[in-house]
């Protein structure tokens, strides 16, 4: 199904000195461009998903290289059958994925490039590969033996970790949708005794980028109107 619809998923951790103000600006430039979606900025970054045609994304990425906070972002790139959002929204929150918690974000973990983690699979790497999305993302679809530590909101993360039974020692590997919960995730792992920690760069959308079809059992959820992706990253056609 073609389509002229393109879905752009991104964050960026980086210091926004008036976040307020920035919010109020960014929705200004995104509805000027023509862009719907949804936007979290704070100070400690933005998180974001926006839609658009080609040249609407072209004008909104090249905004993003060009202010200083947010330049150097990599896009996760999809595609929509329609418009996935009815509506531009962009608001101000003291965090951009919730954690409920302080933690140092100049601290960051252990990276896994696509191409490595496959390679650990392909081998029978013995490693935990722990879900950081929330529990009813992972039932959609996870990655082959992933646990989830059945947590229904990001927040409810520190909690749950203290009752996941995983050797300490053992090599864990985290992964989410897009990487930005696992920054924190991972850090939060550390923090309560996990010596050999590390998250899947760019999450699911990167990995199935690079590697479509590998690994991946079922469908990547996302949180528009597509619901969720298949591992090709095609969208979900409503009512199949």
């Amino acid at each position: 199904m073609s389509s002229n619809i393109f879905v752009l998923l991104y964050y960026k951790f980086t210091p926004v000195k008036d976040a307020k103000f920035e919010a109020k600006q960014h929705k200004l430039v995104c509805k000027g461009i023509g862009l719907n979606g949804r936007i979290i900025i704070g100070e400690e970054g933005i998180n974001g998903t926006v839609a658009g045609n080609r040249a609407q994304l072209k004008e909104y990425t090249d905004y993003m290289d060009s202010h200083p906070d947010f330049k150097g972002i990599v896009f996760k790139r999809s595609v929509a059958p329609k418009m996935p959002f009815h509506k531009m929204i962009v608001k101000y929150r003291p965090e951009i994925v919730t954690l409920g918690k302080k933690v140092d974000l100049k601290k960051t973990g252990k990276y896994l490039k696509p191409e490595q983690m496959h390679e650990l699979f392909e081998k029978g790497e013995d490693m935990v590969v722990v879900d950081m999305r929330n529990n009813y993302e992972w039932e959609v679809g996870r990655f082959d033996g992933a646990i989830q530590p059945d947590t229904v909101r990001f927040f409810e993360l520190p909690e749950k970790v203290k009752n996941l039974k995983i050797d300490k020692n053992k090599k864990v590997v985290t992964y989410c949708t897009g990487g930005i919960r696992c920054e924190k995730a991972i850090l939060e792992l550390q923090d309560q005794g996990y010596q050999n920690v590390y998250q899947l760069d760019g999450g699911i959308l990167n990995y199935l980028e690079q590697l479509p079809n590998q690994d991946f059992e079922g469908e990547c959820f996302v949180f528009d109107e597509r619901e969720a992706l298949a591992p090709d990253l095609s969208a979900r056609v409503q009512g199949a």
